[in-house]
């Protein structure tokens, strides 16, 4: 996400040129100027070698280099050396000479013998040797110098990074039987090293090409072992549920087995908690709640849809009620209404088959009065995520009605389009830009009347919400923006909170910023807030009709029939608080929003109490 910035020294009078001289010097300049700190100390092979390490932290990849070979010509001992060789085959790869690295490695491997070189330092040597084997497309040397690394080194411990690099060479190949080897060949230390490795970042993605992988290989047995083994680890401690949250979407995804899905969400929700994050993945326990809390409720929905025993229906309708009252929901209240909108929508598509149908209306109403709340006040976090579930929300209402295909349930599932279509926009125009308008000019003959309540609503979103999850986000945001390519200018103003990404399983994962000429759909039918491409939804289709069976994980549940499509025909995003179309028509978000509760949701509920 981009950053305002400011120029502080502009503004102190009579010392601009000198501030603004000072913020010329760049961090190399005064990384450059360590050996001159402390004269008396002479610069040796050693130092040279320190310095150039901080260089190339601080991704001064040329500085470091030059640095490496001052130190090489310092007359290092063999062990030194060896030490310099590994930094400087290490610098040659980041900056892409991948066959001059090869070279130094090999040369730096040569004196793996020296006295002094310990196995920890071999080691590292190693996996050099490995990344960039891997670089060069070469799997089999790779794979071999991580296994010789381990072997060199067994006492040592595995960091996450390389158990993740090494895990993603298979993978990379398209190789899930490699890859599963790769992970058999593991200690279970080492498992459970690499899942739990940067799991706030990386889980998601790990999770879902595991699944995939073992779907694909026929290895869901294994898989579940190595999960079950990695949770008794945890359980020492007290921290095994996020885990066993990733284990349900085991039994559930691979194996399709919703009652031991279910047994072990309900491990999850009976476990409570003190409030602490858990050890080694470092979950917070809202998180864990969430996960746990809509997956369970979904598996109690899938149950209740095959079901056809009365008594075992309203069974699984009091168990889905009964979710919040569970310890761990007890213990870590939910901190956000948006956590709970799935589980409530569910709910009340449980409630409309087993009755009363007036919970129906409470629970499903007040998702999307609750949704579109949110989506009027100045927090802009939640947004993606409450235009998402506001979909579900009208998609589920128009299925409800008498008459699917009358003009009620059609306008339902326009609105659930233009809501979907918006989640990669920002919803209001910016506060000067709202100031004394009255918004849109115009309006959509199949939308609302344009009233528009923009100067209540006005935000910066992208820009306050860029602080809180800041520095952890920048580099991935860079590579996404790398990838997808430069930002579209027919999209009206884009958030940039996202990205959403394809919960199908396209390699690589399709990660969406905004449309750029492609569409999405989201699943409607009791999925949370699943999104997938168009490559993956007609993968999806083809399986259902027996065209052509999924070659991985299931994704989403063979009887799911109902999607959305997104962007709606003629869409041009949202322009300073005003959705915008082909052929110069607009209306304004705001008022779009009133007239799906005043006047698209009150006709489909008149109808949906007509007739006896």
């Amino acid at each position: 996400m981009q950053r305002a910035t400011q120029n502080y020294g502009a503004d102190l009078v009579g010392s601009a040129p000198a501030v603004r001289s000072s913020q010329r010097l760049s961090g190399q300049s005064l990384i450059l100027g360590i050996p001159g700190l402390f004269p008396s100390l002479p610069m040796d092979a050693t130092s040279h070698r320190a310095v150039a390490e901080v260089l190339g932290n601080y991704h001064y990849n040329d500085a470091a280099l030059a640095r490496c070979r001052t130190a090489l010509a310092a007359t290092p001992t063999p062990l030194e050396e060896f030490k310099i060789l590994i930094l400087l085959a290490n610098t040659q790869l980041a900056v892409e000479r991948a066959a001059e690295a090869a070279e130094t490695i090999a040369q730096c491997l040569l004196l793996a013998s020296a006295e002094g070189v310990t196995p920890a330092l071999r080691r590292a040597a190693l996996v050099c040797r490995a990344r960039i084997a891997a670089s060069q497309s070469d799997t089999a040397t790779a794979m071999q110098a991580y296994r010789e690394a381990k072997e060199v080194d067994p006492a040592g411990v595995t960091l996450g990074a390389d158990l993740s690099e090494e895990a993603e060479i298979p993978l990379a190949a398209g190789d899930h039987a490699g890859f599963v080897a790769c992970l058999r060949g593991w200690k279970p230390i080492e498992r459970l090293t690499w899942l739990t490795w940067r799991y706030d970042t990386e889980n998601d993605e790990r999770s879902l090409r595991l699944l995939d992988a073992a779907a694909r290989a026929g290895e869901a047995d294994f898989l579940v072992a190595v999960y079950e083994e990695s949770i008794r680890y945890l359980d020492g401690v007290g921290a095994g549920a996020p885990l066993r949250v990733d284990l349900a979407w085991v039994h559930r995804m691979v194996r399709g087995d919703l009652a031991a899905a279910r047994r072990v969400l309900d491990d999850v929700l009976d476990s409570g908690s003190n409030g602490w994050a858990y050890d080694l993945t470092d979950e917070q326990p809202d998180a864990t709640l969430e996960r746990a809390l809509n997956a369970q409720s979904e598996c109690l929905f899938a149950l209740f849809q095959r079901e056809t025993n009365p008594g075992a229906k309203a069974e699984l309708l009091a168990a889905v009620r009964g979710l919040t009252q569970r310890p761990l929901a007890l213990d870590v209240p939910p901190n956000s209404a948006t956590f709970l909108l799935h589980h409530r929508i569910l709910t009340a598509r449980m409630a409309l088959k087993m009755g009363p149908r007036e919970e129906f209306q409470r629970g499903l109403q007040g998702a999307i009065d609750t949704c579109i709340s949110a989506l009027e006040d100045d927090v802009g976090w939640n947004d993606l995520f409450n235009l998402s579930l506001l979909t579900e929300a009208l998609a589920t209402l128009a299925g409800a009605l008498p008459d699917k295909n009358g003009p009620a349930a059609e306008a339902l599932r326009r609105a659930a389009g233009l809501v979907l279509s918006a989640q990669f926009s920002k919803l209001t125009a910016e506060p000067e830009k709202t100031k004394g308008e009255d918004g849109g000019d115009g309006t959509d003959e199949d939308d609302s009347d344009g009233a528009d309540d923009s100067d209540e609503d006005s935000e910066d979103d992208s820009e306050d919400d860029s602080d809180d999850d800041s520095d952890d986000s920048d580099d991935d945001d860079s590579d996404d923006d790398e990838k997808l390519g430069p930002p579209p200018t027919d999209e009206g103003d884009l958030s940039l909170l996202g990205p959403v990404f394809c919960d199908g399983i396209c390699n690589p994962i399709k990660t969406f910023k905004w449309w750029g000429g492609h569409s999405g759909y989201q699943c409607v039918s009791g999925c949370d807030q699943v999104f997938f491409c168009e490559e993956c939804f007609d993968a999806l289709q083809a399986d259902k009709s027996g065209q052509k069976p999924l070659p991985g994980r299931r994704f989403c549940d063979r009887s799911h029939e109902h999607y959305i499509k997104a962007p709606v025909d003629g869409w041009k995003g949202v322009k300073d608080g005003v959705m915008t179309f082909e052929g110069g028509r607009s209306v304004s978000f705001a008022g779009f929003l009133k007239s799906i509760q005043e006047e698209i949701c009150k006709k489909a509920w008149e109808e949906f109490w007509t007739g006896g």
